[in-house]
Protein backbone atom coordinates (compact mmCIF):
# COMPACT_ATOMS: atom_id res chain seq x y z
CA UNK A 1 0.00 0.00 0.00
CA UNK A 2 2.87 2.33 0.78
CA UNK A 3 4.31 1.50 -2.61
CA UNK A 4 1.03 2.35 -4.29
CA UNK A 5 0.85 5.61 -2.38
CA UNK A 6 4.43 6.43 -3.29
CA UNK A 7 3.74 5.78 -6.98
CA UNK A 8 0.59 7.90 -6.79
CA UNK A 9 2.44 10.76 -5.15
CA UNK A 10 5.23 10.47 -7.70
CA UNK A 11 2.73 10.63 -10.55
CA UNK A 12 1.05 13.66 -8.98
CA UNK A 13 4.43 15.35 -8.49
CA UNK A 14 5.48 14.70 -12.10
CA UNK A 15 2.15 15.96 -13.42
CA UNK A 16 2.30 19.10 -11.27
CA UNK A 17 5.88 19.70 -12.35
CA UNK A 18 4.93 19.34 -16.00
CA UNK A 19 2.05 21.80 -15.56
CA UNK A 20 4.30 24.31 -13.79
CA UNK A 21 6.96 23.95 -16.47
CA UNK A 22 4.39 24.46 -19.17
CA UNK A 23 3.06 27.53 -17.40
CA UNK A 24 6.57 28.87 -16.97
CA UNK A 25 7.14 28.61 -20.71
CA UNK A 26 4.08 30.66 -21.66
CA UNK A 27 0.58 31.28 -20.39
CA UNK A 28 -1.02 31.24 -23.82
CA UNK A 29 -0.07 30.84 -27.45
CA UNK A 30 -1.70 32.68 -30.33
CA UNK A 31 -1.28 31.52 -33.92
CA UNK A 32 -1.96 33.89 -36.81
CA UNK A 33 -1.95 32.79 -40.45
CA UNK A 34 -1.58 35.57 -43.04
CA UNK A 35 -1.93 35.91 -46.81
CA UNK A 36 -1.28 38.94 -48.99
CA UNK A 37 -1.15 39.95 -52.65
CA UNK A 38 -3.59 37.40 -54.02
CA UNK A 39 -4.79 39.85 -56.69
CA UNK A 40 -3.04 38.23 -59.63
CA UNK A 41 -4.41 34.82 -58.77
CA UNK A 42 -7.86 36.02 -59.75
CA UNK A 43 -6.59 37.81 -62.86
CA UNK A 44 -3.24 36.31 -63.90
CA UNK A 45 -0.92 38.03 -66.32
CA UNK A 46 -0.03 34.79 -68.05
CA UNK A 47 -2.96 32.34 -67.90
CA UNK A 48 -2.12 28.91 -69.28
CA UNK A 49 -3.42 25.34 -69.40
CA UNK A 50 -0.30 24.08 -67.62
CA UNK A 51 -0.94 26.05 -64.44
CA UNK A 52 -4.13 28.05 -64.19
CA UNK A 53 -5.61 30.52 -61.75
CA UNK A 54 -8.00 27.79 -60.59
CA UNK A 55 -5.04 25.47 -59.89
CA UNK A 56 -3.41 28.15 -57.78
CA UNK A 57 -6.61 28.82 -55.86
CA UNK A 58 -6.99 25.12 -55.05
CA UNK A 59 -3.36 24.86 -53.92
CA UNK A 60 -3.70 27.85 -51.62
CA UNK A 61 -6.93 26.46 -50.18
CA UNK A 62 -5.27 23.10 -49.46
CA UNK A 63 -2.33 24.78 -47.70
CA UNK A 64 -4.68 26.83 -45.53
CA UNK A 65 -6.61 23.68 -44.62
CA UNK A 66 -3.36 21.88 -43.74
CA UNK A 67 -2.08 24.70 -41.53
CA UNK A 68 -5.41 25.18 -39.77
CA UNK A 69 -5.61 21.45 -39.03
CA UNK A 70 -2.29 21.80 -37.21
CA UNK A 71 -3.35 25.02 -35.48
CA UNK A 72 -7.13 24.75 -35.06
CA UNK A 73 -7.46 27.93 -32.98
CA UNK A 74 -5.44 30.07 -35.37
CA UNK A 75 -6.60 33.37 -36.83
CA UNK A 76 -6.62 33.66 -40.62
CA UNK A 77 -6.32 37.16 -42.03
CA UNK A 78 -5.59 38.73 -45.40
CA UNK A 79 -3.37 41.81 -45.33
CA UNK A 80 -4.70 43.36 -48.54
CA UNK A 81 -3.83 43.77 -52.21
CA UNK A 82 -6.51 41.36 -53.32
CA UNK A 83 -8.31 43.59 -55.85
CA UNK A 84 -7.54 43.60 -59.57
CA UNK A 85 -8.00 46.30 -62.21
CA UNK A 86 -10.40 44.22 -64.24
CA UNK A 87 -12.60 43.12 -61.36
CA UNK A 88 -12.40 46.13 -59.08
CA UNK A 89 -15.61 47.73 -60.29
CA UNK A 90 -17.65 44.54 -60.12
CA UNK A 91 -20.13 43.79 -57.39
CA UNK A 92 -17.32 42.84 -55.11
CA UNK A 93 -19.04 40.34 -52.87
CA UNK A 94 -19.54 38.17 -55.97
CA UNK A 95 -15.90 38.41 -57.06
CA UNK A 96 -13.63 35.40 -56.74
CA UNK A 97 -11.44 36.89 -54.05
CA UNK A 98 -14.40 37.54 -51.74
CA UNK A 99 -15.78 34.05 -52.34
CA UNK A 100 -12.36 32.61 -51.53
CA UNK A 101 -12.11 34.53 -48.25
CA UNK A 102 -15.60 33.49 -47.25
CA UNK A 103 -15.23 29.82 -48.21
CA UNK A 104 -11.94 29.55 -46.31
CA UNK A 105 -13.38 31.18 -43.18
CA UNK A 106 -11.06 34.19 -42.91
CA UNK A 107 -11.19 36.02 -39.59
CA UNK A 108 -10.63 39.44 -41.19
CA UNK A 109 -9.63 41.00 -44.49
CA UNK A 110 -7.75 44.30 -44.60
CA UNK A 111 -8.92 46.63 -47.38
CA UNK A 112 -5.67 48.42 -48.22
CA UNK A 113 -5.01 51.55 -50.26
CA UNK A 114 -4.33 49.50 -53.39
CA UNK A 115 -7.71 47.79 -53.11
CA UNK A 116 -9.44 51.15 -52.77
CA UNK A 117 -7.48 52.59 -55.66
CA UNK A 118 -8.70 49.84 -57.97
CA UNK A 119 -12.30 50.75 -57.22
CA UNK A 120 -13.19 47.79 -55.04
CA UNK A 121 -15.08 49.95 -52.53
CA UNK A 122 -16.70 52.31 -55.00
CA UNK A 123 -20.02 52.37 -56.79
CA UNK A 124 -21.19 48.77 -57.36
CA UNK A 125 -18.55 47.37 -55.04
CA UNK A 126 -18.73 46.99 -51.29
CA UNK A 127 -21.46 49.60 -51.08
CA UNK A 128 -23.87 46.81 -52.02
CA UNK A 129 -22.24 44.14 -49.92
CA UNK A 130 -24.58 41.93 -47.88
CA UNK A 131 -25.00 42.90 -44.23
CA UNK A 132 -23.54 39.59 -43.06
CA UNK A 133 -20.21 40.52 -44.65
CA UNK A 134 -19.80 43.84 -42.85
CA UNK A 135 -17.58 42.40 -40.12
CA UNK A 136 -15.53 40.53 -42.68
CA UNK A 137 -13.54 43.61 -43.77
CA UNK A 138 -11.61 46.22 -41.86
CA UNK A 139 -10.04 49.37 -43.24
CA UNK A 140 -8.42 52.58 -42.08
CA UNK A 141 -10.10 54.20 -45.07
CA UNK A 142 -13.70 55.27 -45.01
CA UNK A 143 -16.36 57.24 -46.80
CA UNK A 144 -17.85 60.55 -45.72
CA UNK A 145 -21.02 60.18 -47.78
CA UNK A 146 -24.19 58.70 -46.30
CA UNK A 147 -24.67 56.41 -49.29
CA UNK A 148 -21.48 54.53 -48.47
CA UNK A 149 -21.75 52.36 -45.35
CA UNK A 150 -18.47 52.58 -43.44
CA UNK A 151 -16.08 49.74 -42.91
CA UNK A 152 -15.19 48.97 -39.32
CA UNK A 153 -11.67 50.17 -38.65
CA UNK A 154 -10.95 47.20 -36.42
CA UNK A 155 -12.19 43.73 -35.59
CA UNK A 156 -12.11 41.69 -32.40
CA UNK A 157 -11.46 38.03 -33.16
CA UNK A 158 -11.01 35.03 -30.90
CA UNK A 159 -7.85 32.96 -30.81
CA UNK A 160 -8.43 30.25 -28.27
CA UNK A 161 -9.04 32.02 -24.95
CA UNK A 162 -7.61 35.30 -26.19
CA UNK A 163 -9.36 38.24 -27.83
CA UNK A 164 -7.17 39.83 -30.49
CA UNK A 165 -8.00 43.28 -31.83
CA UNK A 166 -6.88 43.87 -35.42
CA UNK A 167 -6.69 47.59 -36.28
CA UNK A 168 -6.22 48.79 -39.85
CA UNK A 169 -3.74 51.66 -40.25
CA UNK A 170 -3.01 53.55 -43.47
CA UNK A 171 -0.79 56.44 -44.45
CA UNK A 172 -2.61 59.77 -44.89
CA UNK A 173 -0.37 60.84 -47.77
CA UNK A 174 -1.37 57.66 -49.60
CA UNK A 175 -5.04 58.32 -48.99
CA UNK A 176 -4.73 61.84 -50.33
CA UNK A 177 -3.31 60.42 -53.54
CA UNK A 178 -6.02 57.89 -54.25
CA UNK A 179 -7.68 58.22 -57.66
CA UNK A 180 -10.41 60.59 -58.71
CA UNK A 181 -12.83 57.69 -58.97
CA UNK A 182 -13.15 58.09 -55.20
CA UNK A 183 -12.04 61.70 -54.83
CA UNK A 184 -12.36 63.52 -51.54
CA UNK A 185 -14.97 61.23 -50.00
CA UNK A 186 -12.25 59.03 -48.55
CA UNK A 187 -10.34 59.84 -45.42
CA UNK A 188 -7.89 58.12 -43.12
CA UNK A 189 -8.81 57.21 -39.55
CA UNK A 190 -5.36 56.46 -38.20
CA UNK A 191 -5.62 58.29 -34.85
CA UNK A 192 -9.28 57.51 -34.21
CA UNK A 193 -8.72 53.83 -34.82
CA UNK A 194 -5.92 53.35 -32.34
CA UNK A 195 -7.34 55.69 -29.71
CA UNK A 196 -10.53 53.68 -29.63
CA UNK A 197 -8.65 50.40 -29.69
CA UNK A 198 -6.35 51.35 -26.85
CA UNK A 199 -8.94 52.90 -24.58
CA UNK A 200 -11.11 49.78 -24.66
CA UNK A 201 -9.46 47.09 -22.55
CA UNK A 202 -11.70 44.24 -23.72
CA UNK A 203 -9.00 42.92 -26.06
CA UNK A 204 -6.02 40.94 -24.78
CA UNK A 205 -3.72 41.83 -27.67
CA UNK A 206 -3.68 44.77 -30.08
CA UNK A 207 -2.16 44.22 -33.54
CA UNK A 208 -2.00 46.97 -36.18
CA UNK A 209 -2.11 46.03 -39.86
CA UNK A 210 -0.12 48.99 -41.06
CA UNK A 211 0.83 50.64 -44.35
CA UNK A 212 3.02 53.20 -42.55
CA UNK A 213 6.67 53.72 -43.36
CA UNK A 214 9.40 53.07 -40.79
CA UNK A 215 9.51 56.59 -39.38
CA UNK A 216 5.76 56.77 -38.83
CA UNK A 217 5.77 53.28 -37.32
CA UNK A 218 8.26 54.43 -34.68
CA UNK A 219 6.02 57.38 -33.88
CA UNK A 220 3.04 55.06 -33.74
CA UNK A 221 4.70 52.93 -31.08
CA UNK A 222 5.63 56.04 -29.14
CA UNK A 223 2.12 57.46 -29.21
CA UNK A 224 0.30 54.27 -28.20
CA UNK A 225 1.89 52.34 -25.30
CA UNK A 226 -0.82 49.69 -25.55
CA UNK A 227 0.13 48.75 -29.09
CA UNK A 228 1.83 45.35 -28.94
CA UNK A 229 2.59 44.49 -32.52
CA UNK A 230 2.62 45.98 -36.03
CA UNK A 231 2.29 43.84 -39.14
CA UNK A 232 3.85 45.83 -41.98
CA UNK A 233 1.59 44.85 -44.84
CA UNK A 234 3.90 46.24 -47.54
CA UNK A 235 7.13 44.69 -46.22
CA UNK A 236 7.67 41.30 -47.84
CA UNK A 237 11.48 41.43 -47.57
CA UNK A 238 12.27 40.97 -43.87
CA UNK A 239 12.80 37.34 -42.88
CA UNK A 240 11.66 37.41 -39.27
CA UNK A 241 9.97 39.35 -36.51
CA UNK A 242 11.90 42.35 -35.20
CA UNK A 243 11.66 43.21 -31.50
CA UNK A 244 11.98 46.81 -30.33
CA UNK A 245 11.85 47.11 -26.54
CA UNK A 246 9.01 44.67 -26.15
CA UNK A 247 7.21 45.80 -29.31
CA UNK A 248 7.22 43.69 -32.43
CA UNK A 249 7.43 44.42 -36.15
CA UNK A 250 6.16 41.63 -38.39
CA UNK A 251 6.75 41.33 -42.18
CA UNK A 252 4.14 40.24 -44.71
CA UNK A 253 4.29 37.08 -46.82
CA UNK A 254 4.98 37.08 -50.52
CA UNK A 255 2.14 36.13 -52.84
CA UNK A 256 3.11 32.45 -53.01
CA UNK A 257 3.40 32.07 -49.22
CA UNK A 258 1.26 31.80 -46.13
CA UNK A 259 2.95 33.40 -43.13
CA UNK A 260 2.59 31.77 -39.71
CA UNK A 261 3.06 34.17 -36.81
CA UNK A 262 3.10 32.48 -33.42
CA UNK A 263 2.96 34.58 -30.26
CA UNK A 264 3.68 33.35 -26.73
CA UNK A 265 2.13 35.37 -23.91
CA UNK A 266 3.22 35.74 -20.31
CA UNK A 267 0.80 35.29 -17.39
CA UNK A 268 0.21 39.04 -17.33
CA UNK A 269 -0.75 39.07 -21.01
CA UNK A 270 2.48 40.64 -22.27
CA UNK A 271 4.31 39.09 -25.21
CA UNK A 272 7.10 36.76 -24.14
CA UNK A 273 8.26 35.94 -27.67
CA UNK A 274 7.11 35.87 -31.26
CA UNK A 275 8.23 33.70 -34.15
CA UNK A 276 7.61 33.74 -37.88
CA UNK A 277 7.62 31.04 -40.54
CA UNK A 278 6.91 31.37 -44.26
CA UNK A 279 5.04 28.40 -45.75
CA UNK A 280 5.08 28.31 -49.56
CA UNK A 281 1.70 27.08 -50.83
CA UNK A 282 3.13 26.62 -54.32
CA UNK A 283 6.55 26.78 -55.91
CA UNK A 284 7.82 30.21 -56.80
CA UNK A 285 8.25 29.04 -60.39
CA UNK A 286 4.56 28.15 -60.68
CA UNK A 287 3.49 31.37 -59.03
CA UNK A 288 5.79 33.46 -61.23
CA UNK A 289 4.36 31.76 -64.32
CA UNK A 290 1.04 33.43 -63.45
CA UNK A 291 2.11 36.80 -62.14
CA UNK A 292 5.38 37.82 -63.77
CA UNK A 293 4.77 40.55 -66.37
CA UNK A 294 7.38 39.26 -68.82
CA UNK A 295 10.34 41.08 -70.29
CA UNK A 296 10.18 44.60 -71.70
CA UNK A 297 11.10 45.34 -75.30
CA UNK A 298 14.23 47.49 -74.99
CA UNK A 299 15.77 48.97 -78.12
CA UNK A 300 12.85 49.13 -80.54
CA UNK A 301 13.27 51.39 -83.52
CA UNK A 302 11.40 54.68 -83.69
CA UNK A 303 9.46 54.70 -87.02
CA UNK A 304 9.99 57.66 -89.29
CA UNK A 305 13.24 59.19 -90.47
CA UNK A 306 14.35 61.87 -88.07
CA UNK A 307 11.54 61.15 -85.61
CA UNK A 308 13.91 60.99 -82.62
CA UNK A 309 15.31 64.39 -83.54
CA UNK A 310 11.80 65.77 -83.90
CA UNK A 311 10.65 64.42 -80.52
CA UNK A 312 13.72 65.75 -78.72
CA UNK A 313 13.78 69.07 -80.59
CA UNK A 314 17.30 68.69 -81.99
CA UNK A 315 18.82 68.71 -85.48
CA UNK A 316 18.75 65.48 -87.49
CA UNK A 317 22.54 65.47 -87.84
CA UNK A 318 22.75 65.22 -84.05
CA UNK A 319 21.27 61.71 -84.14
CA UNK A 320 23.41 58.69 -85.02
CA UNK A 321 21.94 55.17 -84.99
CA UNK A 322 23.79 52.04 -83.79
CA UNK A 323 22.14 48.70 -84.61
CA UNK A 324 23.24 45.75 -82.44
CA UNK A 325 22.11 42.57 -84.19
CA UNK A 326 21.45 39.15 -82.67
CA UNK A 327 22.00 40.37 -79.14
CA UNK A 328 21.10 37.71 -76.57
CA UNK A 329 20.10 39.28 -73.23
CA UNK A 330 17.27 36.90 -72.25
CA UNK A 331 17.33 38.13 -68.67
CA UNK A 332 16.75 41.76 -69.69
CA UNK A 333 14.82 42.11 -72.93
CA UNK A 334 12.91 40.03 -75.43
CA UNK A 335 14.51 41.89 -78.32
CA UNK A 336 17.47 40.53 -80.33
CA UNK A 337 18.13 43.56 -82.60
CA UNK A 338 18.67 46.58 -80.38
CA UNK A 339 18.61 50.12 -81.73
CA UNK A 340 20.69 52.66 -79.84
CA UNK A 341 20.37 56.33 -80.76
CA UNK A 342 23.49 58.34 -80.02
CA UNK A 343 22.47 61.97 -79.76
CA UNK A 344 24.04 65.32 -78.95
CA UNK A 345 22.16 68.02 -77.07
CA UNK A 346 23.87 71.29 -76.18
CA UNK A 347 27.15 69.69 -77.27
CA UNK A 348 26.75 66.89 -74.70
CA UNK A 349 26.52 63.25 -75.93
CA UNK A 350 23.77 60.90 -74.71
CA UNK A 351 22.38 57.51 -75.60
CA UNK A 352 18.66 56.90 -76.19
CA UNK A 353 16.59 53.70 -76.06
CA UNK A 354 12.96 53.12 -76.76
CA UNK A 355 11.40 51.03 -73.96
CA UNK A 356 8.05 49.36 -74.51
CA UNK A 357 6.06 47.06 -72.26
CA UNK A 358 2.40 46.12 -71.94
CA UNK A 359 1.79 43.25 -69.52
CA UNK A 360 -2.02 43.19 -69.61
CA UNK A 361 -4.95 45.07 -71.04
CA UNK A 362 -5.86 46.94 -67.86
CA UNK A 363 -2.44 48.56 -67.53
CA UNK A 364 -1.45 51.35 -69.88
CA UNK A 365 1.63 50.44 -71.97
CA UNK A 366 5.01 51.77 -70.98
CA UNK A 367 6.31 53.45 -74.15
CA UNK A 368 9.23 55.77 -73.47
CA UNK A 369 12.34 57.29 -74.94
CA UNK A 370 14.87 56.94 -72.16
CA UNK A 371 17.86 59.29 -72.47
CA UNK A 372 20.99 58.11 -70.67
CA UNK A 373 23.95 60.09 -69.43
CA UNK A 374 27.37 58.70 -70.26
CA UNK A 375 27.77 57.63 -66.64
CA UNK A 376 24.86 55.22 -67.21
CA UNK A 377 22.23 57.15 -65.30
CA UNK A 378 18.96 58.50 -66.68
CA UNK A 379 19.00 62.08 -67.94
CA UNK A 380 15.39 62.32 -69.07
CA UNK A 381 12.30 60.19 -69.79
CA UNK A 382 10.15 61.24 -72.73
CA UNK A 383 6.65 59.78 -73.01
CA UNK A 384 3.30 60.69 -74.49
CA UNK A 385 1.74 59.95 -71.10
CA UNK A 386 2.02 62.51 -68.33
CA UNK A 387 0.04 60.62 -65.71
CA UNK A 388 0.38 56.91 -66.62
CA UNK A 389 -3.35 56.21 -66.30
CA UNK A 390 -4.64 52.96 -64.88
CA UNK A 391 -8.06 51.80 -66.06
CA UNK A 392 -10.27 54.91 -65.79
CA UNK A 393 -8.15 57.18 -63.62
CA UNK A 394 -4.89 59.09 -63.72
CA UNK A 395 -1.90 58.57 -61.48
CA UNK A 396 1.03 60.74 -60.39
CA UNK A 397 3.66 58.24 -61.46
CA UNK A 398 5.08 60.57 -64.11
CA UNK A 399 5.82 63.07 -61.38
CA UNK A 400 7.43 60.39 -59.23
CA UNK A 401 9.70 59.21 -62.05
CA UNK A 402 11.43 62.58 -61.95
CA UNK A 403 13.07 61.32 -58.75
CA UNK A 404 15.17 58.76 -60.64
CA UNK A 405 16.91 61.26 -62.91
CA UNK A 406 20.71 61.52 -62.63
CA UNK A 407 20.76 59.02 -59.75
CA UNK A 408 22.15 55.54 -59.35
CA UNK A 409 19.35 52.91 -59.14
CA UNK A 410 20.24 52.25 -55.49
CA UNK A 411 19.10 55.82 -54.79
CA UNK A 412 15.75 55.57 -56.57
CA UNK A 413 12.94 56.18 -54.10
CA UNK A 414 9.56 57.22 -55.45
CA UNK A 415 7.35 59.17 -52.99
CA UNK A 416 4.33 57.23 -51.81
CA UNK A 417 2.14 60.10 -52.97
CA UNK A 418 3.03 59.22 -56.57
CA UNK A 419 2.60 55.44 -56.27
CA UNK A 420 -0.44 55.10 -53.97
CA UNK A 421 -2.60 52.31 -55.27
CA UNK A 422 -0.28 51.47 -58.18
CA UNK A 423 2.80 50.21 -56.35
CA UNK A 424 2.96 47.09 -58.51
CA UNK A 425 2.65 49.15 -61.69
CA UNK A 426 5.37 51.58 -60.55
CA UNK A 427 7.78 48.79 -59.60
CA UNK A 428 7.32 47.20 -63.02
CA UNK A 429 8.31 50.43 -64.77
CA UNK A 430 11.29 50.94 -62.46
CA UNK A 431 12.40 47.36 -63.11
CA UNK A 432 12.28 47.99 -66.85
CA UNK A 433 14.34 51.17 -66.42
CA UNK A 434 16.94 49.19 -64.47
CA UNK A 435 17.01 46.66 -67.29
CA UNK A 436 17.61 49.49 -69.76
CA UNK A 437 20.65 50.67 -67.79
CA UNK A 438 21.99 47.13 -67.72
CA UNK A 439 21.46 46.67 -71.47
CA UNK A 440 23.41 49.87 -72.06
CA UNK A 441 26.18 48.79 -69.69
CA UNK A 442 26.61 45.52 -71.59
CA UNK A 443 26.60 47.19 -74.99
CA UNK A 444 28.83 50.09 -73.92
CA UNK A 445 30.73 48.91 -70.82
CA UNK A 446 32.84 52.06 -70.77
CA UNK A 447 29.70 54.16 -70.10
CA UNK A 448 29.57 52.88 -66.55
CA UNK A 449 33.10 54.23 -66.07
CA UNK A 450 31.97 57.69 -67.18
CA UNK A 451 34.13 57.69 -70.31
CA UNK A 452 32.95 60.39 -72.68
CA UNK A 453 33.17 58.20 -75.80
Amino acid sequence: MNGTLTIGLLRYFLLATAVMMANSVCAERIDVLMTRGTDQLWEPLNPSDDYSSEDAEEELGRKLEELRSKHPDSLLIDLGSFATPGRGMETSYDSRHVSFFRNNDYSAVNVAATDYALGVAHSQGFRKRPRELEDFYISALNFRGRDFPPFPAQADVQAGNQTVRLASISQPSAIASLPTVIGDVVYAREDVTLSAAESDQSADLLIALSELDDERTRRLFGAYPGLNMVVRVNDTVADDVEERDGRYLVPAPNGHEVAHLHIDLEDDGSIESAGYVRHPWTTKEKYDSLVQPGLPVIGMSVPGEGRVAEILGIETENVLLDVHRDVDFPDLTSRRNIYTYNITMDEVPYRVYRVYHRPKVFWIPQDQLVILNRDNTIRRIVTNLESYPLTSWNTRLGEGLQRVLNKHPDEWNLPIETTAGIEEHAERILRNLRHTLEVNARLYPYDAEGTDT
